[in-house]
């Protein structure tokens, strides 16, 4: 009954748009280009989309470009995020648009863990599939014996506060920040601001146009 008055909007993407080969596949050698321009397109109508259900023509939006990986990702990776900020630019959405970079914000001693997590996990699909560079080159390993072999490589490259840190730090995979709640809390706190920052803007555009008699 009170009535209501949106503040801003955010949209963060997920990991998969990245991955999508049927929705962005891969560009010829000789072509160039960024493969994933159709995201900046659909994003860009997405933006007029919602705005125009929600009546909201001016309504503040973030987007959240995605910082999996952090900051050293391939060039793959780096071409999504461009493609994800690149309607930001635009001029129909001067002043309304901004796009906040998450790769910042990422728990990096959480990230340095994890990597090592990985190479355990790598190690194990090499003594699997039988690698000539693993232990287990000749076959002659049991499950157990790999099992084994796996909890030693952990504990050489894991320490007992690392394990912790992961414990107390990360509950989810990389490719969702590795579920940080401190990684999650300083983006919000980024798309906050951002959104507070163009209210005050149109605030003061709106004053400059139509002055107090």
């Amino acid at each position: 009954k009170q009535g209501y008055e949106i503040a801003g909007f955010v949209w963060v993407q997920g990991f998969n748009d990245m991955v999508s080969r049927g929705v962005y596949p891969t560009l010829p050698k000789d072509a160039s280009g960024n493969r994933f321009a159709t995201y900046s397109e659909l994003m860009a109508h997405f933006i007029r989309d919602v705005r125009n259900v929600l009546d909201a023509p001016k309504m503040p939006i973030v987007i959240g470009v995605m910082g999996v990986g952090g900051k050293d990702v391939n060039e793959g990776n780096l071409e999504c995020r461009k493609a994800m900020a690149a309607p930001a630019a635009l001029p129909e959405f001067k002043g309304n648009v901004v796009a906040v970079p998450t790769s910042p914000f990422g728990d990096e001693p959480l990230a340095a863990i994890q990597a090592k997590y990985d190479k355990v996990r790598q190690m194990a699909y090499l003594l699997r599939t039988e690698n000539k560079n693993a232990a287990n080159a000749d076959g002659s390993m049991s499950k157990e014996q790999q099992r084994d072999y796996l909890r030693k490589h952990e504990a050489e490259l894991v320490s007992p506060e690392e394990v912790a840190l992961r414990a107390r730090g990360a509950s989810n995979a990389g490719y969702h920040y590795l579920g940080c709640a401190k990684t999650f809390a300083r983006m919000e706190k980024a798309f906050a601001e951002a959104i507070l920052e163009m209210r005050d803007e149109q605030t003061k555009a709106s004053e400059t146009e139509s002055p107090a008699p």
